[in-house]
């Protein structure tokens, strides 16, 4: 089975008909994965960092949970921005992974219509640890956020090399 994470758009033709006339267990056809966001590399990496932006998280979680199965020595680390707590996509399943993956991942919330919004100088200090330096970045959700990302990474010294983006455009 193949569970689906798909956001509920204003007028969006695709992402209402999926969340209003599909329930659990009924059957849809579907094209595989394509493109090339995600892990792409021939050997298991020390740390990975996903920052996710509301549906944006639904790629990280496969990264997330194949690093940390996949590698016991791996670390995972996940900044999830959405606008409320109450609108946090998947949020059982990152409790679940904190829960069975204890101190090898941690996850980091911040709420734009809070007073928990995601600014450069929190990003800067998240990311400005030396433990992550030998990290890859997996970056997606809003365009602003996967911009601020990428010039917090790089303003630290992190290679164009570990920074993945993947681009998201609504039909």
């Amino acid at each position: 089975s193949v569970r689906v994470g798909v956001r509920q758009i204003e007028n969006g033709l695709v992402s209402t008909y999926l969340n209003q006339s599909i329930k659990p267990g009924d059957t849809i056809g579907a094209f595989g994965p394509s493109g090339d966001y995600g892990l792409q590399l021939d050997e298991p990496v020390p740390n990975v960092v996903c920052i996710a932006g509301g549906s944006g998280i639904t790629p990280q979680i496969s990264i997330l949970r194949h690093v940390l199965e996949t590698s016991p020595e791996s670390q995972a680390e996940l900044i999830f921005v959405n606008r409320l707590p109450e609108t946090t996509m998947f949020l059982q399943e990152l409790e679940d992974l904190e829960k069975q993956f204890g101190p090898r991942f941690s996850q980091h919330h911040y709420f734009s219509q809070k007073k928990q919004k995601l600014t450069r100088a929190k990003l800067r200090k998240k990311l400005g640890s030396d433990k992550l330096k030998d990290s890859q970045f997996f970056l997606c959700g809003p365009e602003s956020l996967m911009d601020l990302s990428q010039s917090v990474l790089k303003e630290i010294g992190i290679p164009a090399a570990a920074i993945h983006r993947e681009v998201f455009v609504p039909s």
